[in-house]
């Protein structure tokens, strides 16, 4: 990865042969773009690896993608996986796609960043998008009691979309926003 370090896009879009991405790669100092759509055998991403991306201003993961995202409490590698806090250290993050199979998989305090375009899918199940076009938020398969609006406060002031499905109880307080 030495001879790559001006490279500012990598694109590995429906790379089924890609099961875990090399901790090189956080080397990468000048990544802007990293795009990992529809790498459906994608198991691993190491610790930090997409923290150390600090000029990182697209990240597109996707709903065919990685789904480890790694904390306490949450079926993962053991400390193996990047977490989703490693995206509060990308201060240009402007661009998000991305798959949360399960709410446990949210850091307690974690706020998602301020960002212009992004599509978030918090559930099990599979709702196809491709590149972020708008601002939108898919959540399913999971209980309004375990949604912590304070996660997501940073996105609703933008979100143009908000697709719930098959939620067990009441939204009245995830969607009390000030």
């Amino acid at each position: 990865m030495r001879k790559l370090q001006r490279l500012e896009i990598l694109g590995f879009m429906w790379c089924s042969s890609v099961e875990e991405l090399p901790d090189e790669i956080g080397e990468l100092k000048e990544l802007r773009l990293l795009d990992l759509t529809d790498c459906d055998n994608l198991r691993r991403i190491p610790v930090n690896l997409i923290g150390r991306l600090k000029k990182l201003e697209e990240l597109l993961i996707g709903d065919g993608s990685f789904e480890g995202w790694d904390v306490v409490g949450c079926d993962s590698t053991e400390g193996m996986n990047a977490s989703l806090t490693e995206l509060n250290s990308l201060s240009h993050l402007a661009v998000l796609s991305l798959k949360i199979p399960k709410v446990e998989c949210i850091p307690r305090d974690f706020v998602f960043p301020r960002l212009l375009k992004y599509d978030i899918v918090l559930r099990n199940g599979y709702s196809n998008r491709g590149y972020p076009t708008s601002t939108r938020l898919c959540l399913g398969d999971i209980s309004a009691a375990s949604l912590n609006a304070k996660t997501f406060e940073q996105l609703f002031p933008t979100v143009s979309l908000i697709d719930f499905g098959n939620i067990e109880g009441s939204l009245t307080k995830f969607l009390k926003l000030k």
